[in-house]
């Protein structure tokens, strides 16, 4: 297995709203604002998607995990304000906690 991190940073844009984490168009659970998340997936090709309130959403990633690898990314708004905002995955590259391995 695989494992797919995405933490979620404080911002006070879309604060008040989880972003919903999609896998392969499957809604597999919510993230709150400062937080982080895990999922254990099994070696494959998926793409991930957040969503958040009712406008926003981010790109679709397309991500390959590999046995015993971990994906880690960000994900938060990007924009001024909450109409005119949208979420985006960045790839986190710090070896942000050892809770993970």
């Amino acid at each position: 297995m695989g494992s797919l991190v995405i933490k979620r940073e404080n911002e006070i844009i879309n604060a008040f709203f989880d972003f919903h984490i999609f896998i392969n168009s499957k809604r597999v659970g919510s993230i709150s604002n400062n937080s982080t998340r895990q999922w254990q997936l099994p070696p494959g090709n998926y793409t991930i998607e957040a969503k958040g309130g009712y406008y926003v959403q981010s790109q679709k990633l397309k991500i390959e995990i590999k046995t015993d690898e971990i994906k880690a990314y960000k994900v938060g708004s990007f924009g001024k304000s909450y109409i005119n905002s949208f979420l985006q995955f960045k790839p986190l590259y710090r070896n942000f906690d050892n809770k993970f391995r």
